[in-house]
């Protein structure tokens, strides 16, 4: 006997799975109809704003900067009282020593209280002695002067502390007057 195997036609193969997926489609649930356009959500509550950083001319920025000053100048100071051949420069040296000691002490008690120590500066090398010492060390100064003049003038009319502006607007002649100083020995020195 002769079998023949039985190799139904692509046509009702398709037609076979169609009725299956129908017949599947039937008994499941019908799909959700389309989604409503739901109501906006209600808006958020604002929120408070982060604070602000500090901008270019904070007070704690002012801080950091005039203790570093003052640093720097005592550092100089001490330099020229030893270092400097001429009898002026080193006056002008023991000046710096004594009056940048006292606004330093001042400013950081101000800012301890405030809260805004800053991290100690590290002082500045200065000018190495020797014949070019009272000339480099007098420029300097007068450079110095005029960033610190520019510096307090600015925490005065625009900081935000009070106490810190008083501070600045106090500390302000006595910087005028050593720049002054400095610009006068320059003149001297050639400078």
């Amino acid at each position: 006997m002769h079998t023949t195997t039985f190799r139904p036609a692509g046509w009702v193969v398709s037609a076979a799975a169609a009725l299956m997926v129908a017949a599947c489609s039937a008994s499941a649930p019908p799909p959700p109809p389309p989604p409503v356009a739901a109501a906006a959500p209600p808006p958020a509550m604002p929120m408070e704003p982060p604070p602000p950083a500090p901008a270019a001319g904070s007070d704690q920025q002012f801080v950091e900067h005039a203790a570093a000053a003052g640093v720097a100048e005592v550092a100089g100071g001490q330099a020229a009282r030893s270092g400097a051949q001429s009898r002026a420069v080193r006056a002008f040296g023991a000046r710096m020593v004594a009056d940048h000691t006292r606004a330093n002490r001042r400013l950081m008690a101000l800012a301890q209280r405030l809260g805004m120590t800053p991290p100690p500066p590290a002082p500045p090398q200065p000018p190495p002695p020797g014949p070019d010492f009272d000339r480099q060390y007098i420029g300097d100064q007068v450079r110095a002067h005029e960033e610190a003049v520019s510096l307090f003038e600015a925490e005065a009319q625009n900081g935000q502390n009070p106490q810190l502006k008083r501070f600045a607007k106090g500390t302000l002649p006595t910087l005028q007057m050593h720049l002054r100083h400095a610009q006068g020995l320059a003149r001297r020195l050639g400078v």
